[in-house]
């Protein structure tokens, strides 16, 4: 029995453009935020906070 066996057509699916440029706007995003300096500063209080977490 096909997957939409409901009568409905199947949902599409993102094409490999869509994810090609989904995964080219994630990266530019890393990118930037790593540039600056946000993502090292955001990395160093999530362990911080783990750290601490772990010492009470």
């Amino acid at each position: 029995m096909p997957a939409h066996a409901t009568g409905s057509p199947p949902t599409k699916r993102p094409t490999a453009k869509r994810k090609a440029s989904q995964a080219n706007t994630l990266l530019a995003h890393f990118m930037a935020v790593e540039e600056n300096g946000s993502l090292a500063q955001r990395v160093r209080e999530v362990v911080a906070g783990n750290r601490s977490k772990a010492a009470a």
